[in-house]
């Protein structure tokens, strides 16, 4: 709405005009909100694949780790314990002997002390492991 006064020289009348407009979008499409919305859903569809690649490579991670625990844990427990056990057997044997030192005893027994807390963190880490992949298949199911 507009109002308007003119005031002309002496030969011609004052004048006065009221006016009134209305906008009609005869050529508007809303290209700018529709290509605005386009933008925001192409930005959707890029969050939702990164998303799922990012769960793709949390389960392969997963079952790597999974994988390396058990590999190490199965070593430990059929390969690594079983050996310290049997040279922890013969140098008390040697010891009892006279054929080995108490520092020797000791350094064998020492070592598989080690040895077996190395295994049973080999377990942690397996079960660990078996509990990242559990919750890694949950996000894909």
């Amino acid at each position: 709405v507009s109002v308007q006064y003119e005031h002309e020289p002496p030969e011609q009348p004052n004048t006065v005009g009221v006016a009134v407009s209305i906008p009609i979008p005869v050529w508007n499409r809303n290209h700018g909100a529709i290509k605005a919305a386009e933008a925001q859903r192409e930005q959707a569809r890029l969050a939702v694949e990164k998303t799922r690649a990012q769960v793709v490579a949390d389960l392969v991670s997963a079952q790597a780790e999974y994988r390396a625990a058990s590999e190490r844990l199965k070593t430990h427990r059929e390969e690594i314990v079983p050996k310290s056990a049997s040279v922890v057997q013969t140098v008390t044997f040697a010891y009892q002997n006279g054929g080995a030192s108490l520092l020797d005893l000791l350094v064998a027994q020492r070592n598989d002390n080690e040895i077996r807390l190395a295994a049973a963190q080999a377990a942690a880490d397996t079960a660990v492991a078996v509990a990242n992949l559990k919750a890694a298949l949950n996000l894909i199911n």
